[in-house]
């Protein structure tokens, strides 16, 4: 914008592709087993407001702009793109379910037949994907469906491939009367070891209330019926006329956006630190001299305790987060007691780099090991209050 980039994000927005199945008919080889089906573009005009495209932030990117006029450049990086407009817009505001809620009681809205529930499969209904490495998998779990002893089956969406900020899935679903419904699913999310998944989710195109801006899916090694709901267990109820509507979940990084960025600040701090310190001792300092480094370097003991001090609260922000003690919260714990170790001995901190280097390791792993978000899907529920969601069981005759 007017010959500058102004922030970071601007250097790689992305227009997302939509690819689909080439067909709604399932495959099947020589064996029965099912196969997947080819993967198609979906050509055709969208529009698009810009995005952060690594999922840290759940609403478009703003940019600010005097009166008059202005110059607004696109660098091009890969794929061709036909632009026909570009809109400026005022920001659009996401209510909370609260004043939601009240939209709700002053249209009179009521929730739908107590015996209702429409019950969509993950891996069919499927509109569109952002990416056509997005997929249909196969799991043997035995409550997952359509499940078949015999014969391999594609039953799930999602899972590992559908992990990176930004990746979308959307499904076109029907529902039978207008009214206000809850919406479960069954998933599991096994992959973040203690951390949630998050998705935004959207109805028609637009985010209903902030709450779904980056709803967390809570880690399980198990199978999971979840219903949308607040941190009290309160479902969140969303309006639906009668007919048609697409369903969209979209990968954000939700509460661990402040972490990651954190430490990804904090391991760059450390990685100019060692280079500084290496500059002074070499790659290979000598054990029996003392290079005074907390002289020459005077700032090393503060920003070594500011650290410290900083990874063992991100330690316990983690932890806040999932509910539980994580392997991530341990590890920061780890990189923590290392740096306190070293403080208490400054002498000793020229022989002991590897302490920091391995520190350093760990965060710039992390930083990248939290941004994968995966989630598998089995099938997702619109329904009533007063139906919820139910956690299937093997029978013996499965078993």
């Amino acid at each position: 914008i007017d010959g500058e980039s102004r922030f970071d994000e601007m250097s790689r927005i992305v227009f997302p592709a939509v690819w689909k199945s080439a067909s709604e008919e399932k495959l099947y080889n020589a064996l029965g087993d099912e196969i997947r089906q080819k993967q198609v573009f979906v050509p055709g005009w969208r529009t698009a407001a810009l995005e952060d495209s690594s999922g840290f932030y759940s609403l478009p990117l703003q940019f600010y702009f005097t009166a008059g006029r202005h110059t607004l450049e696109l660098s091009y990086i890969s794929f061709a793109l036909y632009i026909a407009d570009i809109r400026l817009t005022v920001p659009r505001s996401i209510h909370s379910y609260a004043d939601k809620q009240k939209e709700y009681q002053a249209a009179g809205y009521k929730p739908v037949s107590a015996d209702m529930e429409s019950k969509f499969q993950a891996e069919e209904n499927v509109s569109g994907k952002s990416q056509a490495s997005i997929r249909v998998d196969t799991d043997s779990s035995l409550t997952v469906e359509p499940q078949s002893l015999k014969y391999i089956r594609m039953n799930v969406m999602g899972a590992y491939t559908w992990r990176t900020g930004g990746q979308s899935i959307s499904w076109t679903i029907t529902v039978p009367e207008s009214g206000l419904y809850t919406l479960w699913f069954r998933e599991r999310q096994q992959w973040n070891e203690g951390l949630p998944s998050y998705r935004k989710i959207e109805i028609d195109g637009s985010v209903p209330f902030e709450e779904m801006l980056a709803y967390p899916f809570q880690f399980s090694r198990s199978w999971q019926s979840h219903t949308l709901a607040d941190a009290e267990g309160t479902p969140y109820l969303f309006y639906l006329e009668k007919g048609k509507h697409t369903l969209t979940m979209t990968v954000k990084l939700g509460g661990l956006t402040e972490i990651i960025q954190e430490i990804y600040a904090e391991s760059i701090r450390l990685s100019n630190l060692l280079t500084r310190i290496m500059m002074i001792t070499s790659d290979e300092p000598d054990a029996n001299y003392d290079y005074d480094l907390d002289t020459r370097i005077p700032e090393l003991l503060g920003t070594l305790e500011e650290m410290a001090a900083h990874l063992d609260d991100l330690s316990r922000r983690a932890d806040k987060l999932s509910g539980q003690h994580t392997s991530f919260a341990g590890a920061l714990e780890s990189c923590a007691d290392s740096l306190f170790k070293l403080l208490k001995k400054p002498d000793k901190i020229a022989i002991n780099l590897s302490e920091l280097e391995t520190t350093q390791s760990t965060l710039t792993d992390w930083y990248a090991n939290l941004q994968i978000q995966p989630l598998s899907l089995d099938y997702f529920c619109f329904g009533s209050m007063e139906k919820p969601a139910v956690a299937p069981k093997a029978t013996i005759f499965q078993g």
